[in-house]
């Protein structure tokens, strides 16, 4: 029996680890278009904050795939399936047969239309990377601009308080709703959320949109109230496509 699951996280590792479990002589394929084997997505805050190191975000070693019989191709993409003809078409040019085809994608975040240095996501290791760099560039900065503005109130926010709050970088959030979690909880736990972050002297700004200000870098935002608030890195966290 031929398996090729289409994601490499938790549910597409866990997937082929089940069904070698069961099944010692199939053929398992996990196609992953990041460049890194499993590792804990929920640690990334802490990376970035210093507080573990790079290596114990990795939850299987590239032994582990070994031992397993495991194919993990790592940086491809799947351009094709033919359900027809059971075989999937990869971005490396392989055309890979398959009896079950598991699909183990999970979510895309939604992205900003602009694109500039300062503009951070944090959904990947990769993202994390590129955030800790970002924070390095913020500390080169005049005091005045050493600030992450955030965007979104929902999980990856409060991931962006918790390596703000960590590494005493001043931070600014901007909600469209007027609470964290508007969609989800109830609006007295949202007032002790918003009580909760202002008491550890987050700048919280409910019920705005905003402009981007800056050019090729990120220099701030200017609020649909007027307000300016200037900062080096705006963190998103604006939830995930729902849609194609």
């Amino acid at each position: 029996m031929k398996f090729v699951i289409i994601g490499g996280g938790v549910a597409g590792t866990t997937a082929a680890e089940e069904i070698r479990r069961q099944d010692a002589s199939a053929e398992i394929t996990i196609i992953e278009q990041e460049p890194h084997r499993l590792y804990s997505k929920i640690l990334l805050a802490k990376y970035v904050t210093d507080e573990i190191d790079r290596d114990r975000l990795f939850l299987k070693s590239e032994k582990w795939y070994t031992d397993k019989n495991i194919e993990l191709m790592s940086e491809a993409r799947v351009l094709r399936i033919d359900s027809k003809n059971k075989f999937v078409e990869t971005s490396e040019k392989r055309e890979i047969p398959y009896d079950k085809l598991i699909v183990a994608t999970g979510q895309q975040p939604k992205m900003l239309e602009v694109d500039m240095r300062g503009i951070a996501y944090f959904r990947t290791l990769d993202d994390a990377e590129i955030l800790k760099s970002s924070i390095a560039h913020l500390r080169t900065k005049p005091k005045e601009q050493r600030r992450i503005i955030v965007v979104g109130g929902a999980f990856i926010s409060m991931e962006y308080i918790h390596i703000a709050q960590a590494l005493d970088i001043p931070i600014s959030i901007i909600l469209r709703s007027g609470g964290f979690w508007s969609r989800v909880i109830s609006q007295e736990s949202q007032e002790k959320l918003f009580n909760k972050a202002r008491e550890l002297g987050i700048d919280i700004h409910i019920n705005e949109t905003f402009d981007i200000l800056g050019e090729s870098e990120f220099e701030g935002v200017k609020l649909s109230s007027g307000v300016e608030i200037g900062g080096s890195i705006l963190a998103v966290g604006v939830g995930v496509q729902t849609d194609g």
